[in-house]
Order: C-alpha cells, then structure tokens, then sequence
C-alpha cells in the first residue's frame, strides 16, 4: 500500500464523469455507454471488465464526450 491510497480510491469512487473533462465524441464512437452520473470508480471497473479503452458518456441521445482509462490516472 502507498501513503494516501485510501484517499486516493474514496476521490474516484465520489467523481462522476459529469465533474471530469472529457474528450469530445459522437455517436460513432467505439466503447459502452454510460451516464454522465457514472462514479469515475466504477467507469474504471466497467473498462476493466470489458476490455474498453474507452467509454462514451451520453445523456440520453446525446453524446456528452469520451472517457479514456489514461483519464483515470490523472485524477489520482
């Protein structure tokens, strides 16, 4: 374990992708689909258990931009 792990994983798991700056997208995009309330923490999960690079982050019809795993570890 390193100093400030803990701190670390609760940071990710209270972000949504609504508080991250995302890449722009559109429909065409590869990778699940998800809402913008979707905690950075579980984004991540969702990445690891299906082998997405990235996610596309939509409200409703619309695409609100792409979320890359890369992403993630810059948050920490």
């Amino acid at each position: 374990q390193f100093v400030g792990e803990d701190r670390a994983l609760r940071r990710l798991a209270l972000r949504t992708l609504r508080d991250v700056t995302l890449e722009s997208g559109s429909q065409s995009e590869p990778g699940s689909r998800v809402s913008p309330d979707t905690t950075v923490r579980n984004a991540v999960s969702l990445m690891l258990e299906t082998g997405d690079e990235q996610l596309v982050v939509v409200d409703g019809d619309r695409v609100l931009g792409v979320f890359h795993l890369r992403d993630a570890g810059e948050l920490l």
